[in-house]
């Protein structure tokens, strides 16, 4: 997924029923990417976060009460 791509769906997800907690993990993966020093480049953090929150969306809409 490029950097565009994950912009794209990150605003495509956030306005949705579980748009809130989608933002809130993509939030927490990016921070945990950047304290881990995965990467020290926050729109690659931003990348990889979109990708992590996408490939965990079953969970967070389970959470948020949407699936």
């Amino acid at each position: 997924m490029t950097y565009e791509q994950a912009e794209d769906f990150y605003i495509s997800q956030i306005d949705l029923q579980h748009g809130k907690e989608f933002a809130a993990a993509v939030g927490r993966f990016q921070e945990g990417f950047l304290a881990d020093r995965v990467t020290d480049d926050i729109d690659e953090a931003f990348r990889r976060a979109v990708d992590c929150a996408k490939r965990s969306l079953m969970i967070i809409k389970i959470k948020a009460g949407v699936a």
